[in-house]
């Protein structure tokens, strides 16, 4: 059985660089458990906890796979498969990599 070990400021610290810089959290708790000598599962809740207090997004979540978004006052140009038509000004259009979407 391990011993509840307490994180230092250093440690917190250096969690908080890694997930600032974009890495996941599983990475972030593979990496420095082994470092630390702690237990994975406990230091991937704690990276977790410190993600979401942080305001930091996942990395997988959907938020972060939009490319881009164009607002109207931004030229479109899209091309339609034949027999669709599209009529109207768009309030928002969505890019993203393998779809897009417009909204009305």
């Amino acid at each position: 059985m391990r011993t509840l070990k307490f994180y230092t400021e250093k440690e917190n610290e250096i969690l908080k660089n890694e997930l600032q810089l974009g890495k996941r959290t599983s990475h972030i708790a593979k990496i420095y458990s082994i470092k630390w000598d702690r237990d994975f599962d406990s230091l991937q809740v704690k990276v977790g906890l410190m993600r979401r207090k942080l305001g930091i997004p996942n990395p997988l979540s959907k938020k972060m796979q939009k490319q881009a978004i164009i607002t109207p006052v931004q030229e479109a140009k899209l091309t339609l498969p034949e027999g669709m038509t599209f009529e109207g000004v768009a309030k928002k259009v969505e890019l993203h990599s393998n779809h897009f979407r417009v909204y009305f």
